[in-house]
């Protein structure tokens, strides 16, 4: 059950690589989704995250010690993950100036 926690952890970190860069950065993040017509791409993401979290919260609050295990992969972190995550979702919050702003129902 742990390395199940750790394992499912661990995807989602990876698959930032990609739109965050590595380390992962809220500003790389943007930058990547610029393009993104009305943000969807980015909501989709955040969204998925926000389950993420939910999942971490959960695991490691029925399994302490998984927040000592670190990453297999150099420059992978949950905690910078998370913290890449938070960010945009500030700046998201915010809006951006000549970009989008997701809303708030």
């Amino acid at each position: 059950m742990i390395y199940q926690a750790f394992s499912r952890r661990e995807v989602a970190i990876s698959l930032l690589d990609a739109r965050a860069g590595s380390p992962p950065s809220a500003s790389e993040l943007l930058w990547r989704h610029r393009g993104d017509p009305g943000a969807a791409a980015l909501t989709d993401l955040l969204r998925d995250w926000e389950r993420w979290a939910a999942d971490v919260l959960e695991s490691h609050l029925s399994y302490p010690p998984l927040a000592y295990f670190r990453s297999q992969h150099y420059n992978e972190s949950w905690l910078a993950a998370l913290t890449t995550i938070l960010d945009a979702s500030a700046v998201m919050m915010i809006g951006l100036e000549g970009g989008a702003c997701v809303r708030r129902s």
